[in-house]
């Protein structure tokens, strides 16, 4: 997929943002997929609906690099998470923060680093997303 196709559907996402409000009632989780060559947030709409929950991606955004470049200044991996979580803390008016979970799922470059190495960086990121956001911490690791 080229790059302005990704661009392009990123803008797609996140039109209905700034053409409505997001409705109150809906849940809402945010995924990082955090890869080899960069993080990129994934902010999700759900309903709990039977049988099957209905799940609408609003927003995206990537970042580089990948997390597994600050494995010998973990505090810098914050920096790249600050630049995800602002974007999507503004679109998120109106809604409970603290109800929404953060969860970064690490593939590739972190499966390379020591699992010390990958410890100081999610800590570190933890304690950052803690101090500075009202999120919920959901799941952070390597997959």
């Amino acid at each position: 997929m080229t790059e302005l196709i990704r661009k392009i559907k990123t803008l797609i996402y996140s039109l209905p943002l700034f053409l409505f409000s997001l409705p109150i009632y809906a849940h809402y989780a945010i995924y990082i997929d955090a890869g080899s060559s960069g993080s990129r947030l994934y902010l999700y709409q759900y309903e709990n609906t039977k049988p099957l929950a209905t799940i609408n991606t609003v927003f995206s955004k990537k970042v580089t690099p990948g997390l597994s470049s600050f494995q010998n200044s973990p505090e810098k991996a914050n920096i790249s998470m600050k630049e995800l979580l602002d974007s999507v803390t503004g679109l998120l008016k109106n809604i409970n923060l603290q109800a929404i979970p953060v969860n970064i799922l690490s593939t590739g470059g972190m499966r390379l680093l020591t699992i010390e190495n990958q410890t100081k960086i999610y800590t570190s990121l933890k304690n950052f997303i803690k101090k500075n956001y009202p999120f919920t911490i959901g799941e952070i690791k390597t997959i």
